[in-house]
């Protein structure tokens, strides 16, 4: 299971960078070149469509051309607004990250669609605090996850407490991804969880 999710994320990933390259992507077209069903390239693209990185029609595709702008997710911004800018804001954090680091990623919808473009990254370990980025990452990539540890308490999206910090601190980290909403007037980062925040 997790060999074919693999597959299925190189697989999006080759398309997406072919949509970029080229004016457009045709079905068919895809279909022969990767071996597999035009059902299962619509499926595909219609995956990406919702991550933002094409838009769809009548059996092609295009790269999304807000994404051949610079753009930052505006807050108060409608969600489909923001789709686009957070596939971006995604894409470039991935940049940071060299084969072999130890990543330790933050809770929030962007580091989550960090995630599964990890699986181009070789021999990385991920630490995480955000049980539902477990899954994902069981799904998409075949490296060393680590869990921090701590607590789930109230609204928080991920593990928090004494535990949770221990657990981090408990392996050396090449480099942590996290979300921030804001930075206030002393100059502190600002994060839409409390718990996150102090993690």
């Amino acid at each position: 299971m997790q060999d074919q999710g693999n597959s299925s994320l190189k697989r999006r990933l080759q398309i997406v960078e072919l949509a970029r390259k080229t004016d457009e992507v045709r079905v068919e077209a895809l279909s022969v070149l990767f071996g597999v069903s035009t059902v299962t390239i619509r499926n595909d693209l219609h995956y990406l469509e919702q991550q933002g990185y094409v838009v769809r029609a009548f059996g092609k595709a295009r790269y999304n051309p807000a994404l051949l702008k610079t753009a930052a997710e505006l807050p108060g911004a409608p969600a489909a607004a923001q789709g686009p800018a957070q596939a971006q804001v995604a894409q470039g954090a991935l940049g940071w990250i060299e084969d072999d680091a130890s990543v330790f990623l933050g809770s929030g919808r962007i580091t989550h669609r960090v995630l599964p473009l990890l699986a181009s990254r070789q021999g990385i370990a991920l630490t995480l605090h955000d049980l539902a980025m477990v899954a994902t990452a069981r799904q998409f990539l075949d490296c060393a996850i680590h869990v921090t540890g701590g607590a789930l308490a109230g609204d928080e999206p991920g593990l928090i407490g004494p535990g949770a910090e221990a657990g981090l601190r408990a392996r050396p980290l090449d480099i942590c991804l996290f979300e921030i909403c804001g930075i206030d007037d002393r100059n502190r980062l600002l994060c839409r969880d409390p718990g996150a925040a102090r993690l």
